[in-house]
């Protein structure tokens, strides 16, 4: 049985029951939106791709890569790295070079 309780801040995403883990939850879940500060963006040579390097409220570094999208005229996520909690912005930076080959290949001046 889920508790209701009144939480700030918050989007509702479902009511529908949904998987958590092993745990079967029938109840609204919802995310959580911290402010992100963009701290540092590396460009893929060709344009096409970048990550960005953040830093939330709470302190926490995190990054995304970016794809742009000439149709939509828009960049959009692509993999799911920004949950990642990390606590330095030079290990943010490590560890997007570890789970993003071109920046890993083209960025020689992050070594």
């Amino acid at each position: 049985m889920c508790e209701t309780s009144t939480v700030i801040g918050v989007e509702h995403v479902t009511t529908d029951t949904a998987k958590v883990g092993q745990a079967i939850l029938s109840c609204p879940i919802f995310i959580i939106y911290m402010e992100k500060i963009i701290k540092e963006t590396f460009m893929k040579s060709d344009g096409t791709r970048k990550v960005e390097i953040f830093q939330r409220e709470n302190k926490t570094f995190g990054f995304e890569e970016l794809e742009f999208g000439s149709e939509e005229n828009s960049w959009y996520p692509v993999g799911e790295y920004s949950l990642a909690i990390i606590d330095s912005l030079d290990n943010a930076i490590r560890e997007a070079e570890g789970r993003v080959s071109w920046l890993r290949n083209h960025s020689p001046e992050l070594d």
